[in-house]
This record gives structure tokens, C-alpha cells and sequence, in this order.
């Protein structure tokens, strides 16, 4: 076995070990979304390993220049023992006129994603008129098809439009589309903002929540891990009471009063001392 197989043979290894584990993750909007220059993600990529992250998440156009070419930054995620949990992408998917060509373009994210090692396609939602849920259903399932021949999850994400009236939206895409197809990247911010209790959402989504965004807001404002509304001791033990694992993933905006590298840590210590993850 030459080395480069041993390194594909150890890292797998080590998925399997975590498989059942709930894993930390980071978005690299910590540093700007998107990151089309490779020093730049390199940059945010080293931030995030030194913190102690498993995985990374990122915008689907930080990683656009590798989508023909995948081996070489495969090699660097591999090098700062970082997995490429997904890219983050939208999509007019709702509308007869976009929907083809957006259906297109998810796509080939999908396929680059898997190429790049990523297991998931996130898909956030634009929130959906009424009108227009049914194409949106129809078409997740389409899309949730093709990633899953492909060898990739999708994973819708919410926003807040989703969570209002009693997460209306939420409630009927997921009604309206395949388990086996279509599931879940719950952004756990907005239920604050929605008066949505997370620890009470979470069980009703369990089966299909592949993973979670961590952050956190004091009304309006974004504010460090624990300084805001999020009730993540709730969040602690609502996973926890379902079995749940996944990975959960610190998302935050760059700050001017705190560097980005600053921020991922400081999230990471407090989901390790007060999340246990």
C-alpha cells in the first residue's frame, strides 16, 4: 500500500469511528462568504484545523476553480485533517422558468461536492410562496434523487421565513418530500427569532436532520456562542435524548472587533466546555 492509499485508508477509519458521534463543524463565512481565491480559503481552512474543528463547510463558489480539478485541494483538506462536510448553494428551483437551469447548476455542485470529498449538497431555501410549494417539493425531490445516485445528502437550510407561523413552510416541505431524498441542515438561529423552541423542534426532525447551524443573536444582533438567546443547553439535550449524530456547525459573520481565526476558536471552546462536542 503506497501512502497516499494509507492516508485515503486511515481517514476513513476515522469517519467510521466519529460516525456515531456528534462533530464539530465550521462554516467558513467566518472569514467571508465567498472565498474564490485558494490562499484565501487555505487561510480559513488553517484557522478552522488549529481550532480543533473535524469538518468545514463552505459556499459552493470557494471551491469552483478545484470542481474540474478536485484532487489538489482534496489533498490540502486532507493535510489539515479537515472533511469537506458540504457546499452551500441556492437555487430558483420553485419556478418553471429557473428551475431548469437552476436544477442544472445544483448539479454539478452536487457531483463537485462528492468529487471534493463533501457528502452533502445544502441547499438554503428562499422561502417559498404559497403558490410556488408544490414545483419547490416537486423539484427538491428531483434534486434529491440525483445527489442520492450521485453519493450525496441534500440538505435544505432554513431561514426565518420558514420558521414563521408555527414553521409552516418547514412543516410542509418536509411533509411534501422524500425522507429517503430530501433532509435537513437547520439553521438554529432563527427559532430564537421565530419563538420556536429548539429543544421541542428538534425530536419532530430527527430522522432527517443531517446537521445543524450553531449561532447565536441577542435580538437583532450577532453575539458570541452563549452571549445571546440561543438555549444551547437545550439544544445539548434535545440531541441528546434522540441519539442524534451529525455535525454541528458553527456559522458566524465576521466581526470588526475580533479577528476571524479569534472567533472560530472562542465558538469552539464553547461548544467543547458547554455543549460537550
Amino acid at each position: 500500500m503506497n501512502r497516499r492509499a494509507f492516508l485515503l485508508a486511515l481517514a476513513a477509519l476515522r469517519l467510521q469511528a466519529k460516525s456515531g458521534a456528534i462533530r464539530p463543524g465550521c462554516q467558513t463565512r467566518a472569514y467571508g462568504s465567498p472565498l474564490p481565491r485558494k490562499e484565501r480559503l487555505l487561510e480559513a481552512l488553517d484557522g478552522i484545523a488549529a481550532a480543533g474543528f473535524e469538518g468545514f463547510e463552505t459556499n459552493y463558489a470557494s471551491l469552483e476553480h478545484s470542481f474540474d480539478n478536485p484532487r489538489p485541494m482534496k489533498d490540502e483538506f486532507r493535510r489539515r485533517n479537515l472533511a469537506l462536510i458540504g457546499l452551500h448553494a441556492s437555487g430558483r428551483i420553485q419556478h418553471i422558468d429557473t428551475a431548469g437551469a437552476d436544477l442544472r447548476k445544483l448539479q454539478r455542485i452536487a457531483r463537485a461536492s462528492k468529487d471534493l470529498g463533501g457528502s452533502f449538497l445544502v441547499l438554503s431555501g428562499p422561502g417559498i410562496d404559497p403558490a410556488a410549494r408544490q414545483l419547490w417539493c416537486e423539484n427538491l425531490n428531483v434534486l434529491g434523487t440525483y445527489c442520492r445516485e450521485t453519493g450525496v445528502r441534500l440538505c435544505v437550510h432554513n431561514h426565518l421565513k420558514e420558521l414563521q407561523n408555527n414553521a409552516e413552510e418547514l412543516q410542509a416541505v418536509a411533509a411534501a418530500t422524500d425522507p429517503k431524498l430530501v433532509s435537513f441542515l437547520l439553521d438554529l438561529s432563527y427559532f430564537s427569532e421565530a419563538h420556536l423552541a429548539p429543544r421541542d423542534w428538534l425530536p419532530k426532525f430527527t430522522s432527517r436532520l443531517a446537521g445543524l447551524h450553531l449561532r447565536d443573536y441577542k435580538g437583532k444582533e450577532e453575539v458570541l456562542l452563549g452571549e445571546g438567546d440561543l438555549d444551547y443547553r437545550g439544544v445539548s439535550d434535545a440531541l441528546r435524548a434522540t441519539g442524534w449524530h451529525g455535525w454541528l456547525i458553527l456559522e458566524m459573520n465576521p466581526r470588526k472587533d475580533m479577528s476571524s481565526r479569534e472567533m472560530v476558536k472562542t465558538g469552539r471552546e464553547f461548544m467543547k466546555q458547554k455543549m460537550s462536542v
